[in-house]
């Protein structure tokens, strides 16, 4: 497995985004979660353990709703970040068949 940080895999997952063509404001809301990726990191390196406490975090402050909303969110992110580091491809995918498969990392 690579060691990445969480800057360089939050980088590959914005760029696939916009060339993707998703919205300004989806791509902001995931840039949002990628700081907050980054508060659960040592040193700025993603693990999948880095992913799994960022997915399981939820807050007493969340309407019921918003929770549902966040916690998706944050699972999905830490899907995206754990494929990306151990594949090195960016899959946006919700479920099978449904989105364009996964893109290889830039070199």
């Amino acid at each position: 497995m690579d060691t990445m940080t969480v800057d360089e895999i939050a980088s590959a997952v914005e760029s696939e985004l916009v060339r993707l063509g998703f919205s300004e404001l989806t791509v902001r809301e995931y840039r949002w979660c990628f700081r907050d990726v980054g508060s659960y990191s040592a040193e700025g390196m993603y693990t999948p353990e880095v992913g799994a406490a960022f997915a399981s975090y939820r807050s007493e402050a969340w309407s019921p709703q918003t929770a549902r909303e966040k916690v998706n969110r944050r699972r999905r992110v830490a899907r995206i970040f754990d494929t990306y580091l151990a594949t090195g491809k960016v899959d946006l995918s919700k479920s099978k068949g449904k989105n364009p498969p996964p893109t290889d990392r830039k070199s």
